[in-house]
């Protein structure tokens, strides 16, 4: 597992922010099927404010017959890896298909993953890689329930600049 960064680290003026895009793997969400869209905003608006809503609705028993016991769902691949990352204290932003980023200061992210990263601080828009110029962060930090819901961490490419732009 991955070194525990403290999130209390200084933070310098080139303590750049990063950001990385998590993708799961395609099997991860296989049973995780979305019966009412609201809940799942509802579901996002609560993790988001750390708050669990309850939304696994269970019938009341009619008369006579005894109360049935809730299931208990577990939560989606998406959820569990989500809030593993935001326990960890990264920035969490919505998920798009397979997909979310999370964001962090760069040493906090070196800590958390073991790997140094190179950002051209010359250069504005400037790719961030591993030391090894690899674009993609080692999922073997992760603990082995989340790294199996994982198919890789990588680092996204700079937004191009449009021709005659300037900044």
């Amino acid at each position: 597992m991955g070194t525990d960064p403290d999130p209390d680290f200084d933070v310098d003026a080139l303590d750049q922010l990063v950001s990385a895009v998590v993708e799961l793997q395609e099997d991860a969400a296989a049973g995780a099927a979305v019966d009412d869209p609201i809940d799942v905003v509802s579901e996002a608006a609560g993790m988001l404010a750390g708050v669990d809503l309850g939304l696994d609705e269970v019938a009341a028993p009619s008369k006579g017959e005894p109360a049935a016991t809730p299931a208990v769902e577990q939560p989606s691949a998406m959820a569990r890896v989500k809030r593993y990352f935001e326990k960890s204290k990264f920035d969490i932003h919505a998920p798009i298909g397979m997909t979310f980023s999370i964001a962090a200061r760069r040493s906090f992210f070196e800590q958390f993953f073991g790997q140094r990263l190179v950002i051209d601080e010359e250069r504005f828009f400037a790719p961030v890689t591993t030391a090894d110029g690899s674009s993609q962060l080692s999922v073997e930090v992760l603990p082995e329930e989340i790294r199996v819901l994982v198919k890789s961490i990588s680092l996204p490419p700079p937004p191009e600049i449009p021709a005659g732009a300037s900044f």
